[in-house]
């Protein structure tokens, strides 16, 4: 998968539909993120994310041994260890869509409809000491 860009699977599903067109698909992880890998997951001292209080659920951003951008979740936190994972939230699930076709790729060009995309914000700062205590390799995220 690459950011802005369909799936693989997803766009050759596409392929030779029309408008109107219903279909589904079923993407399987070697398709997409591929499997979730163990050494992706680890856990860590709180010292080591700089007096941010930590909780399951969130979402940080690491930075990675070739200055990518990251996403780490925090899976859990018990008492001073966290553990976080930093696969691809999507990796090792079987991805299922309900499509339908409604314009073609000219029409949309056509379409006064602006789209918006919003992205979340995370304390870089506060992450990037926790970050460089991960290893591993992050080449597998999407």
């Amino acid at each position: 998968m690459v950011r802005g860009k369909l799936l693989d699977g997803l766009e050759q599903a596409l392929e030779g539909k029309t408008i109107g067109e219903q279909f589904s698909v079923t993407l399987q992880p070697a398709d997409t993120c591929g499997d979730e890998l163990p050494e992706l997951i680890q856990t860590l001292h709180m010292d080591e994310f700089n007096g941010v209080e930590m909780r399951a659920g969130m979402e940080l951003q690491g930075e990675d041994p070739d200055g990518n951008f990251r996403l780490i979740r925090v899976q859990k936190v018990e008492g001073d260890r966290v553990t976080v994972n930093m696969n691809h939230p999507l990796a090792g699930i079987v991805l299922y869509f309900a499509l339908g076709i409604k314009y073609n790729g000219q029409q949309r060009k056509q379409s006064s409809r602006t789209v918006k995309r919003i992205k979340g914000h995370f304390d870089g700062n506060s992450m990037s000491h926790a970050a460089s205590k991960l290893k591993g390799n992050w080449s597998h995220a999407c």
